[in-house]
């Protein structure tokens, strides 16, 4: 029997996430901009795991995840 594998995510900046997905920052605001009251409010210069977890479920997961 195979074990699931557990995703483990991280604290990214909008920059971050923007280049995991190999698009500019204009690109990446205008694809979460329909999810901003379920992912939450950006403070500190990054998105909590679990804002980052609620963005790969709306829009996927990056190629380089």
């Amino acid at each position: 029997m195979m074990k699931e594998q557990k995703v483990i995510y991280r604290a990214k900046s909008k920059t971050q996430l923007a280049q995991a997905y190999n698009v500019d920052l204009r690109t990446f605001n205008k694809w979460i901009k329909p999810f901003l009251n379920e992912i939450g409010t950006y403070t500190g210069g990054a998105y909590t795991p679990k804002q980052v977890k609620i963005i790969y479920d709306k829009i996927g997961e990056p190629e380089t995840f």
